[in-house]
């Protein structure tokens, strides 16, 4: 007489005669859920992020033309500035200072 088979055993000849374990049908269900659930997503989402980035494709056109602007614009402030003060530049006093001292020695 055979002894009756235990649960290990039991478990053994399933997995033998190729049905799937619990951890089977878990890794099945997960990876097909994850699968559906990403497509699900790409074809909502990925028609948004296109819009999204044609917009941000147009913004950064704009702000290239702002900046090349804005750089024209500190051109002409800076020259204004040069134009328009009278505070010497550096090189400027010290050219005037050696020419001073020239002509008026402190000794």
């Amino acid at each position: 007489m055979s002894k009756p088979a235990d649960f290990k055993d039991l478990i053994f000849a399933l997995k033998k005669a190729g049905f799937p374990t619990k951890g089977d049908v878990k890794q099945i269900v997960s990876d097909e859920f994850h699968e559906e659930i990403t497509k699900f997503y790409a074809g909502r989402i990925k028609p948004e992020f296109d819009q999204v980035n044609k917009r941000l494709d147009r913004v950064d056109k704009r702000l290239v033309r702002v900046e090349v602007r804005l750089n024209g614009v500190e051109g002409e402030v800076r020259g204004l500035k040069e134009e328009l003060s009278d505070t010497p530049s550096r090189g400027q006093f010290n050219d005037l200072k050696a020419r001073v001292n020239h002509y008026h020695p402190a000794n």
